[in-house]
């Protein structure tokens, strides 16, 4: 751990610069300065930089399918074959053979098998092979033990602990060359690859049902003459024997028996005492492209068989994999997990500013954006009640960066998906060392929390410029319609149609305002509530947010910067503005009525008085005419005087009273008219008198709510700036401790350091001046020493040369002695192997003997039969009888014959082992018959 420190003290720049690209690392010499004066690498620096760009670029270049997690693993040292064995299984069309000039090689179109030395691997990435024939997926792995430099070495281990932990299901598939399992080889190449093999799969017995081995490049005059079967068996005989002197390899229990259980998978056999794991691959003879050379393609069907039939895909899960790392790995891995674990740091405070940029840019940002803010606000507060009590580093991470995902911001997935891969690597590192950083929760969760806090301020100031914005176009809109009306009330000709236009107007209005609360629960249910309103009128309210928020309506459920009770405001004062103008304009229409209705009864009131002066001035004219004639004749005259005077008479009063109730009528309609008048003026009055008593007061009532909720907005955009300058001032203040805190932990350092090299520095003078002094003694010492050694040297050799002369002699005896003991040994055991052999020639003579007396009596035995069954024949045979008795005596002769010669062979021969099992054998036969 201190290690840690002093490297995150010594290097804070480095640790920036190693994660930067390889295009972007200068080009690095043996000296801290390069020719042009730039700070230059270590090698060591170098060794960092290069490890992460590998893993960088490998998880880049990996390809690793969910929809597939069966792979074969194809793992073996580096330059055993794996790349050329896992094509010949997926693409051997793919492969050929070729002359490198004093041996034949295998290479493929893509170049990505080495056609330099074997020991030279072109395998960093592992890489993905489908084999189209069993859909077998193959992992081509990187090798064993790669000697090219640390950061390969890491990168391989990571890359192949990558593959298997995403595995389900595994086969693990051995590639070994065949040089590295014959006896007269060394086994130090064999149990290189046992160590590693088994580093890298924790429990070989688990997966022995899914362990084969593939000898490759067999061929060469060691195999010249062999079937198939004796080269399975010679590599079986060679593991057998690496197997019996695991004892003397390891002292270790559990590594012998790690050793021997993966051995023992390789050694299954089936019921017939077959090897069912172990195949080989033949090293082609000839060149071409290797589909089209028998001798190598024969072997893939059996092949084929090990790894496909005879082996099963076993279950795993990432503990069963492990790491294979040197030394010197494990020291570079330490480094880098102080450098991890600050990348990581880095990257969370460049979230938590990225995080505060997004938010204060998104202030300037369109009124439509303003859902979108609020969410992922929403969201980005959920992170930190998320991430607060989690205190394993590895779900931290993970918490952290599928939150952030969460979030869909642009520049987010990135850092996720680093997180996750930088977390990886910080666990695989700590793997390697078997040292754990102590992880700080609040370290990593204090930056989101301030972004938090820092952005919720933000978002606070967004929403109350948009809750203004809406509010300024609700007033805009309401102007319109009220200009419009204003302008229709000047230039309308039919009042009466206008004041219709205007009264529906002012209901649909008021509908809308008392609907309005129910309907809007967030702002574009309010908005599409509007625009319905509006798009009668020909106008529309064109806010539609991305994604819909809620606001705060009369019932304050839900308390938003977002007020629908500010925004009604200019549209209940338009409502009551026209609703004034309506009454207003209703009053001078029915003033308009009355007025002509009297122009009316005037007229016609001038016209009845023009009729009876036209009626009167016809009667007068008749009056003179009638008295023209009446001087003519005075007698008709009175007579029709008296009558016209009658009819004057009765027609002026026929007239007076027709006018007079024609007249009464016009007046009892004035007057009920005026008092229908009157009464309606005096209630449109009282209506006028009672909305010019309640409008100021009204009016006085929306200001003061006006003001209260300035008042109130004031405040809490107060509260909220000096909630911001105090969490400011607290995050500055923490900053500032921090900074302090690192300052005085960085001078403390630094004094130590200082001192601690003064120190050292003193101390190195007084040594040196220590060891100057005991180097002068040491000189004069040795010089001294010197002559007296060759003194005593030259004694001593002279000495060592009697002594040796004396040893020889010694020995010259003891070899005598040796050999005259050996010698007498010999000869009495010659003498006794002579009494054993005269005692085996003895027992063979008795049983000779006895053999010959045995047929001796069986002769006689049938010679007296044949002698009886010639007496009994003889009568019926006397014809035959001298040729039966030349084959009795033939026979007897052949017997003797064939005894006598046995019983001088056995005399002659000196061969007495033989001799007696032959005669043993005679003598079992014999006492069988």
């Amino acid at each position: 751990m201190n290690f840690i420190l002093t490297l995150s003290l010594i290097f804070p720049f480095t640790v920036l610069i190693l994660y930067t690209s390889a295009e972007e690392l200068p080009q690095t010499t043996t000296d801290n300065e390069g020719h042009d004066g730039t700070l230059e690498l270590s090698e060591e620096e170098i060794f960092i930089a290069d490890t992460l760009r590998l893993i960088r670029a490998g998880d880049a270049e990996i390809i690793l399918d969910d929809a597939t997690k069966e792979f074969v693993l194809t793992i073996g040292l580096t330059g055993a074959g794996k790349t050329t064995l896992t094509k010949f299984f997926a693409i051997p069309e793919s492969l050929e053979s070729y002359d490198s000039g004093h041996r034949i090689l295998i290479r493929d179109k893509n170049q990505t098998i080495s056609e330099k030395s074997t020991i030279v691997s072109k395998t960093i990435f592992p890489e993905r092979l489908l084999d189209p024939t069993s859909n077998h997926v193959y992992y081509d792995m990187p090798g064993f033990s790669d000697t090219r430099n640390t950061s390969i070495e890491i990168a391989n281990a990571w890359f192949m602990k990558k593959v298997a932990d995403r595995a389900s299901s595994v086969k693990i598939l051995f590639i070994v060359g065949h040089s590295t399992l014959q006896f007269g080889q060394h086994r130090d190449v064999f149990l290189k690859l046992l160590a590693a093999a088994t580093d890298f799969v924790k429990d070989p017995k688990k997966f022995a049902d899914a362990t084969s081995l593939i000898v490759s490049k067999v061929g060469g005059r060691r195999v010249v003459g062999k079937n198939a079967e004796d080269i399975i068996e010679d590599i079986a005989d060679f593991l057998l024997n690496v197997k019996g002197d695991l004892g003397d390899v390891t002292t270790d229990p559990e590594t012998e028996r790690k050793y021997s259980d993966l051995i023992d998978a390789f050694l299954a056999k089936d019921i017939n005492g077959t090897y069912t794991k172990i195949s080989f691959f033949r090293q082609p003879n000839q060149v071409g492209a290797l589909k089209e050379i028998p001798s190598v393609m024969e072997r893939l069907p059996h092949m084929r068989q090990v790894v496909e039939n005879n082996t099963v895909f076993v279950k795993s899960v990432p503990e069963d994999f492990g790491i294979s790392v040197s030394p010197k790995g494990q020291l570079l891995s330490l480094n880098l997990t102080a450098i991890t674990h600050e990348k990581i740091t880095s990257i969370i405070i460049t979230i938590q500013e990225q995080i505060q940029s997004h938010f204060t840019t998104a202030v300037n940002s369109s009124l439509h954006n303003v859902g979108t803010v609020v969410r992922n606000l929403k969201e980005l507060e959920i992170i930190p009640e998320s991430i607060q009590s989690i205190f394993s580093r590895n779900e931290f991470l993970d918490k952290l960066a599928q939150s952030l995902e969460v979030l869909n911001l642009p520049f987010i997935s990135n850092f996720s998906i680093e997180l996750r891969n930088l977390g990886d690597n910080l666990q695989f590192f700590e793997d390697i060392t078997q040292q754990q950083l102590h992880f700080n929760n609040k370290e990593w969760s204090r930056p989101i929390k301030i972004a938090v806090q820092s952005s919720k301020m933000k978002v606070i100031e967004i929403l109350t410029e948009a809750n203004a914005q809406v509010i300024t176009q609700i007033s805009d809109i309401a102007s319109q319609f009220q200009n419009n009306y204003e302008e229709k009330l000047k230039m309308s000709e039919n009042m009466t149609a206008l004041n219709l236009e205007m009264r529906e107007f002012s209901q649909t209005l008021k509908t809308f305002l008392e609907t309005a609360h129910e309907r809007s629960q967030s702002f574009n249910d309010f908005s599409s509530h509007f625009h319905t309103f509006l798009s009668p009128y020909g106008m529309s309210f064109p806010v539609i947010l991305n994604a819909d928020i809620q606001i705060e309506g009369k019932d304050c459920q839900h308390i938003s910067q977002l007020k629908l009770i500010q925004w009604l405001i200019p549209l209940k004062v338009l409502q009551k503005h026209i609703r004034s103008k309506t009454l207003s304009l209703e009053i001078q229409i029915h003033a308009t009525k009355l007025q002509n209705e009297i122009a009316d009864v005037r007229r016609e009131m001038d016209n009845l008085e023009n009729n009876a002066t036209e009626q009167l001035n016809n009667l007068k004219l008749e009056i003179a005419n009638l008295r023209i004639q009446t001087k003519n004749d005075p007698e008709l005259w009175n007579t029709k005087y008296l009558q016209a005077e009658e009819n004057c008479r009765t027609e002026a009063t026929n007239a007076i009273e027709i006018h007079d109730q024609k007249l009464q009528q016009i007046r009892e309609s004035q007057d009920h008219l005026k008092s229908g008048y009157q009464l309606e003026i005096s209630q449109v009055k009282q209506k006028a008198e009672k909305i010019q008593t309640q409008c100021p007061e009204r009016l006085e009532i929306l200001n003061g709510n006006l003001k209260q909720e300035r008042a109130d907005q004031t405040e809490k955009i107060s509260e909220i700036q000096r909630i911001g300058d105090e969490l400011d001032n607290h995050v500055r203040q923490i900053q500032q401790e921090s900074l302090q805190r690192e300052d005085e932990t960085c001078l403390k350092n630094l004094q130590n350091q200082e001192e601690l090299c003064t120190q050292q520095k003193i101390l190195l003078t007084v040594h040196a001046q220590q060891e100057k002094l005991l180097m002068e003694e040491k000189m004069q010492e040795a010089e001294s020493a010197c002559v007296k050694r060759k003194e005593t040297e030259t004694s001593s050799c002279t000495l060592q040369k009697i002594d040796m002369e004396r040893q020889s002699n010694r020995d010259s005896q003891l070899l005598r002695e040796e050999l005259e003991a050996k010698t007498n040994a010999c000869l009495d055991d010659q003498s006794i192997k002579k009494a054993n052999c005269d005692n085996q020639a003895a027992r063979i003579r008795s049983k000779i003997g006895k053999v010959n007396a045995y047929l001796h009596e069986e002769l006689t035995k049938q010679e007296t039969a044949c002698k009886k069954k010639i007496s009994r024949t003889q009568d019926l045979h006397k014809t035959d009888q001298g040729g039966l008795e030349e084959e009795i005596l033939d026979s007897i002769r052949k017997v003797n014959t064939t005894c006598e010669s046995q019983l001088r062979e056995a005399k002659n021969t000196l061969k007495h082992q033989e001799l007696l099992q032959k005669y043993k054998i005679m003598a079992e036969d014999s006492e069988s018959v």
